[in-house]
């Protein structure tokens, strides 16, 4: 058998994990806890893994420093060089070093606002927590950072002359207190707050109040937790939220706000259009001055052309007079040193222009968006775009501009999760850089040890591959981090294919001392491969098949040469046969292999069916339903017994192959009163969809 007296497996594939006791069977005690977990880590980074015994992953991919979840907004600190990040479904504010130059030190945060580490990712309504960030803004002159929180309509503020991961707040507004969340258009709370400006000047914070369709003001030179707004753009008074197409009103919620500081210009996207307001002094609900995007105050077309300014978030570049505004797939930029009502961009990121139209291309790149940009931030010679869909931040370098230009860096997709040297990955766009690796699964199924060379193999199913993991001389893990993957060419590769090196949906494994051969139950291209395994390299070619005539087939059928969804193995080294359990034709096969192995060929005997092409259920002594899951089958080959778990029937069923004959009774039933019956139950005697034995 597999799992004598001193591993036991015990396979978790709802939760992505391989746990493990490594004891004899004499220290367990009913309610044993797992000493070991293979496949969930709670920290991944710098070869520092913490097992995990409370998550369960996809290839085990814990909340990083690498990873964003989707929604960012950004800004910078010229002075202390910093960037602030507002990774909004994480609930927290990552902070980058920058280089003299404001351009990023390296692609790792090096503090976290709104969550006490880089694992942690809980929505708080309290003084040093955060619920959906929706902006960030920093204020040169008072080192104070301001965080607008859709989640808890609320803006709160740190001060940042040093930080410390998840530090306080030092004040609030939008509520009375740190506890408060309540959302409400009046002069001192906010319907869902976004996009911040700061006039450090005057110390003026203009917060987009963007289900209240208004801009509020806030005079910031000392703060009160909970004060009143000194102005409100876009509404004629604090109470009301009407849309408008006109030049006091704005058409929709202000999706992005930005300050000229030397010509004090407000400038405001809201539907298809910028307003441009004169904030040198501020009057509740005054007109805008200029409007970019429309021929008019009055109009709001939305077809897609060049002179559309706006439907998404906006940065300014103060230094170069520069303003980008986001649309559909694409950036507009407009040179704002003459401002006039409808002017035309001069250049277009992410897309290219044919007259007066523009082609999107909305393919994944360095070039592309996956919609509309909803934040933007200009620090120094570099433009930062989120990417929402595709989960990223495109770095753009806007010394000058091109049509159509790639960016040159990014945040949130990387090739691999390493905090030595990451490398950007323009094509990917996984939540929080969830990339396949070689110390996670995805739905674990069979596993097997080989306890002369010291090597556990597991079938990691959902990734179509086997991983191969080296032990030590007590047969323990040498490091999380598998050491030799079958199936694929890498790991981080997990392509389905129907080849000699490839798999799909591997169910079990079974390793043969004796010839040094591994056995696996490649479930979806309904055979079994057979791998040398003296030796191992990655992605190595398979030696032989057994259920297709050859490698490139994948037909499911029931006959005596062929397989229909093998999901079990199982071995007598003293007959040299090999069982195979075959979910969609309800039974065992039977292969002699000990004079060596030929492609295709066929089977001796079957269990479970009278003759080799049925594959009827019958619940009886002598027949089955489908065998689910890897490791449902295991041999005692002392006692010459062979066990099954017959899921559907909700048992076990106990084979005597001292001698085989086809279709032959089971000799006892585990988990049922007798043969006939298959009622599940929670009992001592009982069994409830049993897809696993060793």
């Amino acid at each position: 058998m597999k799992s004598k007296l001193i591993l036991y497996l015990f396979l978790l594939p709802t939760f992505f994990a391989v746990q493990f006791n490594i004891v004899q069977a004499t220290q367990l005690t009913n309610g044993s806890s797992a000493v070991q977990v293979i496949g969930q880590y709670t920290d991944i980074f710098n070869s520092n893994f913490t097992e995990d015994f409370t998550i369960g992953g996809n290839n085990s991919t814990p909340l990083n420093p690498l990873g964003i979840a989707g929604s960012t907004a950004f800004d910078v600190d010229p002075i202390n060089k910093r960037l602030f990040v507002a990774d909004t479904s994480n609930s927290r504010v990552l902070v980058y070093n920058l280089e003299n130059d404001l351009s990023l030190a390296n692609y790792i945060p090096d503090f976290v606002l709104g969550q006490i580490n880089f694992s942690s990712s809980r929505a708080n309504t309290t003084q040093n927590g955060l619920n959906l960030p929706s902006a960030v803004v920093f204020s040169t002159t008072t080192n104070l950072v301001y965080v607008s929180e859709s989640g808890n309509d609320r803006v709160v503020v740190y001060d940042v002359a040093e930080i410390t991961n998840g530090e306080n707040a030092v004040a609030v507004l939008g509520a009375p207190d740190f506890v408060t969340a309540a959302p409400a258009a009046t002069q001192s709370t906010f319907l869902n707050p976004g996009s911040l400006a700061i006039d450090n000047v005057h110390q003026r914070l203009f917060v987009a109040d963007d289900s209240g369709r208004r801009v509020l003001v806030f005079d910031v030179s000392s703060i009160t937790d909970g004060e009143n707004a000194i102005n409100v753009i876009g509404q004629s008074n604090f109470t009301t939220f009407t849309a408008s197409t006109t030049q006091t009103g704005l058409i929709s919620g202000p999706t992005g706000i930005a300050y000229d500081s030397d010509r004090h210009y407000l400038f405001v996207a809201n539907g298809n259009r910028v307003t441009v307001y004169d904030a040198a002094t501020i009057t509740d609900g005054e007109p805008a001055v200029y409007v970019i995007g429309q021929s008019s105050f009055t109009t709001n077309s939305s077809s897609p052309s060049r002179f559309n300014a706006s439907n998404g978030g906006l940065a300014y570049d103060n230094s170069r007079r520069m303003l980008y505004t986001s649309t559909l797939r694409r950036l507009h930029v407009f040179d704002v040193t003459t401002l006039e009502n409808g002017m035309e961009p001069s250049t277009v990121i992410g897309a290219s222009f044919v007259g007066a139209s523009f082609i999107p291309v909305p393919s994944i790149a360095s070039t592309t968006f996956s919609g509309t940009p909803t934040r933007l931030a200009v620090f120094g010679d570099n433009l930062i775009v989120n990417d929402l869909t595709w989960r990223r931040a495109l770095i753009f370098n806007v010394a000058t501009i091109t049509d159509g230009e790639a960016a040159q860096g990014l945040l949130g997709q990387f090739q691999d999760q390493n905090l030595i040297n990451p490398i950007p990955d323009f094509l990917a766009s996984n939540t929080n850089n969830s990339r396949l690796n070689r110390y996670g699964f995805n739905t674990p199924r069979g596993a097997d040890i080989d306890r002369v060379n010291n090597r556990l193999f597991v079938a990691d199913s959902g990734n179509n591959r086997v991983l191969v993991f080296n032990l030590n001389s007590n047969n323990r893990l040498v490091d999380p981090e598998a050491d030799f993957v079958l199936g694929q060419p890498n790991f981080a590769s997990s392509t389905a294919s129907t080849t000699q090196t490839g798999m799909n949906s591997p169910e079990d494994v079974y390793f043969e001392q004796n010839s040094n051969r591994l056995f696996v139950a490649d479930k979806s291209n309904h055979r079994v491969l057979v791998f040398d395994t003296a030796t191992i390299i990655n992605g190595e070619p398979a030696v032989a098949v057994i259920g297709q005539s050859g490698f490139t087939t994948a037909i499911g059928s029931t006959q005596q040469s062929s397989m229909s969804q093998p999901v079990g193995l199982a071995y007598s080294s003293t007959t040299q046969t090999l069982y195979v359990a075959q979910c969609l034709s309800r039974r065992i096969t039977t292969y002699n292999i000990g004079d060596g192995i030929t492609n295709g060929e066929n089977a001796v005997n079957v269990l479970g069916q009278f003759l080799f092409d049925f594959s009827s259920i019958t619940l009886s002594a002598a027949g089955m339903s489908c065998p689910v899951g890897g490791g449902n089958i295991d041999l005692d080959d002392t006692q010459k017994r062979l066990f099954l778990s017959d899921t559907g029937h909700n048992r076990v069923l106990v084979y005597d192959v001292n001698s085989i004959t086809n279709g032959e009774s089971a000799v006892n039933v585990l988990g049922q009163a007798d043969f006939t019956s298959s009622t599940a139950t929670t009992t001592q005697s009982g069994l409830s969809s049993p897809n696993g034995i060793h």
